[in-house]
């Protein structure tokens, strides 16, 4: 039997250094706590990472896994070692990565991560979470995600060394399938829309008239092989790899923005706080609707209109933003100390931090 250590918290997220993980690690700096990051690779570790005080080490190892079965605390957003039994001085917070729209977990048949707290983001969502990971529903922590602190406190200084005077719209896509064509495929085809973006002329044209520019960044394990490489300047791909070149998280980015397009992503309830325009565009809802399916009636759950069409999504977006002048000048919607939500979340659920 490995020898217990109650102050090491294992950090799991993915992608790894995420927002979340950032987060915790942010709350625990000063505490008795010390931190490991298990990830899936260690070829980028951010600058915030203190690797003098941090522990990285690599989920395929025997130290991840020392380090694993001797940690009473472990922090995730998807999983870690599922397939293992817990041991019962192991306490798992699952932060999750958002709140689902599809279904996920047990809702599909998916393994399920060791969970003794999940949190949600309100009481509707208590039911959904207890139901998707199967848990309690006293399992089920309600309170705001930690990353949230990073959308709603980032500095609006970097807006001109990235996009100038632009509007930003940001398009985040659901993942529909994951690299190689492998496993389930949600809605038509299993692409996302965006895939097509090369042929939205009149999209184009509206984002110039607009002085305008979309930044899609799709999912880490979405495949953008297929995708035009003959865009024009005001739509732009960025990747995990172009975020750190730019020394942005993508929550941060997030916080830049000024309008969200998506689909089915969990950010869609996140960005709701921001108070700033939110495109449903989702051209396939009834193919995603009659497979991969929602945890709730889509009508329960999202209050914007779906807009099938890159017509409808023109018209949506002229009437929002034509007109309108761009501004850095920003009301500051939220003020709080960096990492106040993870220092809420981590104290309910029994850790010693102040």
């Amino acid at each position: 039997m490995l020898p217990a250590d109650s102050d090491l918290v294992i950090v799991a997220t993915s992608p790894d250094f995420d927002d979340s993980a950032r987060a915790v690690r942010d709350a625990l700096l000063g505490s008795r706590y010390k931190v490991v990051f298990i990830v899936a690779s260690a070829a980028r570790v951010p600058s915030w990472v203190d690797t003098n005080a941090d522990k990285v080490l690599l989920r395929r190892s025997l130290r991840g896994l020392l380090a694993f079965h001797r940690a009473k605390w472990v922090v995730i957003t998807h999983g870690l070692y599922s397939e293992l039994p817990k041991t019962s001085r192991q306490f798992f917070i699952n932060l999750w990565h958002g709140m689902p729209v599809k279904k996920i977990g047990a809702m599909v048949g998916e393994q399920i991560p060791h969970t003794d707290i999940v949190v949600a983001a309100n009481s509707q969502y208590r039911g959904i979470m207890s139901e998707a990971l199967d848990v309690k529903p006293e399992q089920v922590l309600v309170a705001p995600h930690p990353r949230i602190d990073t959308m709603l406190n980032v500095s609006q200084e970097g807006r001109k060394q990235h996009f100038g005077n632009k509007w930003v719209f940001l398009w985040l896509p659901t993942f529909r399938d994951r690299k190689g064509g492998k496993g389930r495929r949600d809605g038509t085809s299993g692409q996302p829309v965006f895939h097509q973006i090369g042929r939205f002329r009149k999209f184009h044209e509206c984002l110039r008239e607009l002085n305008a520019v979309c930044v899609i960044k799709p999912h880490p394990l979405d495949d953008i092989s297929a995708v035009s490489t003959s865009l024009p300047e005001a739509v732009q791909f960025w990747t995990d790899q172009d975020l750190d070149d730019r020394s942005l998280s993508l929550y941060q980015l997030i916080g830049l923005s000024d309008a969200l397009i998506t689909d089915v992503s969990s950010v869609y309830f996140e960005y709701q706080q921001l108070d700033r325009p939110i495109f449903c565009f989702f051209p396939d809802f009834e193919a995603y609707e009659s497979g991969r399916g929602f945890v709730r009636p889509f009508r329960t759950l999202i209050d914007d209109p779906i807009l099938r069409t890159e017509q409808e999504l023109i018209d949506q977006i002229k009437a929002s933003f034509q007109g309108r002048v761009r501004s850095d000048a920003r009301p500051a919607e939220h003020k709080s100390e960096r990492s106040a939500l993870a220092r809420q979340v981590l104290q309910k659920c029994g850790m010693e931090i102040q």
